[in-house]
């Protein structure tokens, strides 16, 4: 058992981010959904 827990001390975990394309894709979606409310208000 000792060696399992040893393995698991030594890994190392790095957090991953969200990808660059999935927040541009973010930000355009959100612009659009804006500009259709402001058609439907018109």
């Amino acid at each position: 058992m000792e060696d399992y827990n040893e393995v698991l001390e030594t890994e190392e975990t790095h957090p991953t981010g969200v990808p660059d394309a999935v927040k541009v894709l973010a930000i355009i979606r959100y612009i659009g959904h804006g500009f259709l409310i402001i058609i439907f208000l018109i």
